[in-house]
């Protein structure tokens, strides 16, 4: 909110959602450009008791989805890491940054 990029009304109702499942809704939010409207319910579903993951899948946000923009190099080093372990180059970056962020 205090940078501008979700709107208050919807920060409102991410708000009263609390722990974790806060900064999934409100991550989600961003992301999958979610609305007012959207946000609202999906609040509501979770101080239902929906899990916030099982409430964001069922409205088609993907949590843990996210494009990212690399360096050629990088890019290439990417595939090339995730060829070698027959892995998703997703799971690679997720390794690395699990890595990274301990």
């Amino acid at each position: 909110v205090a940078r501008g990029r979700i709107a208050p009304t919807a920060a409102k109702h991410i708000a009263r959602v609390s722990g974790d499942a806060r900064l999934h809704l409100a991550w989600a939010t961003l992301d999958a450009g979610l609305t007012v409207r959207e946000v609202r319910r999906l609040a509501s579903e979770v101080n239902d008791g929906t899990p916030v993951v099982d409430a964001l899948a069922d409205h088609g946000v993907d949590i843990g989805t996210l494009d990212v923009t690399l360096p050629a190099d990088v890019y290439l080093e990417l595939r090339r890491r995730a060829s070698l372990e027959d892995a998703p180059p997703g799971d690679v970056v997720a390794d690395a940054l699990d890595d990274y962020l301990d």
